[in-house]
């Protein structure tokens, strides 16, 4: 749905999921914890964000 909605698709591996590998539905990117879900923000911001030179 967040796909076909124009987003990026997270996923986290744990969970009730079916007992099914979540990975099989293909998210473009999955994470085993919400640090890993922090440190996706941050690098994603960082490379959208200019840096100026002192």
């Amino acid at each position: 749905a967040g796909r076909a909605a124009g987003f990026g698709v997270i996923a986290v591996t744990y969970g009730y999921n079916h007992g099914l590998d979540i990975r099989e539905a293909k998210p473009d990117v999955a994470i085993d914890s919400l640090e890993e879900l922090a440190g996706l923000f941050v690098k994603k911001l960082s490379s959208r964000v200019p840096v100026r030179s002192l």
